[in-house]
């Protein structure tokens, strides 16, 4: 899907990594999307596009008028990939600065998931490792009839590095958390709509536009005064959830220069 095509305004973040279009042709102000711009590498996440995803959640919350954030990434190679290892292996020499660039990172997520904006996904294409844990910080998920997800980050030897595997477990229950976590395996989209991991699929760019116009147009009567409200319930276990983050993304800076794990990062040095 070509969003330039459709874009009426385009937030300048300092990046070209990143693209944030604060309207769309057809889509009310209450819209917003923010595309992850690196086709070229399935659209991986290093230092740069970490930055530009921060800068645009912090123009988001500028605009009160928005009231549905969509996150997808360029092209149909990838809906993101997860971490950019061949950034990492480069400049994350020390065990203190994989700390901070997963703890960038899990900040995104974080606000994606505790912010009073409703966040949805639009995977695209693959999601792998860091891909998927973006996918389950938005509140719901709208997949391509040819997609899949997969949290491989166990079969790498580490656990989830941004605080995903926390907010998997909230988006759809222990259990299938479990399954997904423990296994890594990848998850096409028939069996990922039958088990109740994603919410909707989509066939085309026409039936997701009109897919997401839908969804859009079901936040058109809500006021701010509700939704701060209803906000605020979701809201009060918010700091637990982000120490449970915290905890998930240290286990996997301790185990990052593991064996298990370096031997994957060697293909990538």
């Amino acid at each position: 899907m070509n969003w330039g095509h459709i874009a009426e305004e385009v937030i300048d973040l300092g990046t070209d990594k990143v693209k944030l279009y604060s309207r769309l042709h057809g889509f009310s102000e209450s819209c917003a999307l923010i595309e992850v711009t690196r086709e070229e590498v399935r659209n991986a996440i290093d230092g740069e596009t970490t930055m530009g995803l921060i800068r645009a959640l912090d123009e988001l919350d500028k605009r009160q008028v928005v009231k549905i954030i969509f996150l997808t990434g360029r092209g149909e190679k990838a809906f993101i990939s997860g971490g950019d290892l061949k950034d990492y292996t480069s400049r994350l020499d020390k065990v203190e600065k994989v700390r901070e660039a997963l703890g960038l990172m899990r900040q995104v997520l974080y606000r994606l998931y505790s912010g009073i904006r409703f966040t949805v996904a639009v995977i695209n294409g693959p999601a792998r490792g860091g891909g998927s844990e973006l996918s389950f910080s938005c509140h719901y998920r709208l997949m391509k009839n040819d997609a899949s997800f997969g949290f491989v980050q166990v079969t790498q030897g580490i656990p989830p590095g941004w605080g995903g595997g926390v907010l998997l477990a909230r988006q759809v229950g222990e259990s299938k958390a479990r399954l997904a976590l423990m296994s890594g395996s990848i998850f096409d989209a028939d069996d990922a709509i039958t088990m109740g991991y994603i919410d909707e699929l989509y066939h085309s760019d026409e039936s997701l536009i009109a897919q997401m116009q839908k969804l859009a147009g079901r936040f058109e009567r809500s006021t701010a005064s509700g939704a701060n409200e209803i906000h605020a319930e979701f809201s009060v276990n918010h700091q637990e959830i982000l120490r449970q983050m915290e905890r998930e993304s240290e286990a996997c800076a301790e185990l990052w220069f593991a064996s298990e794990h370096m031997a994957i990062l060697e293909r990538y040095s």
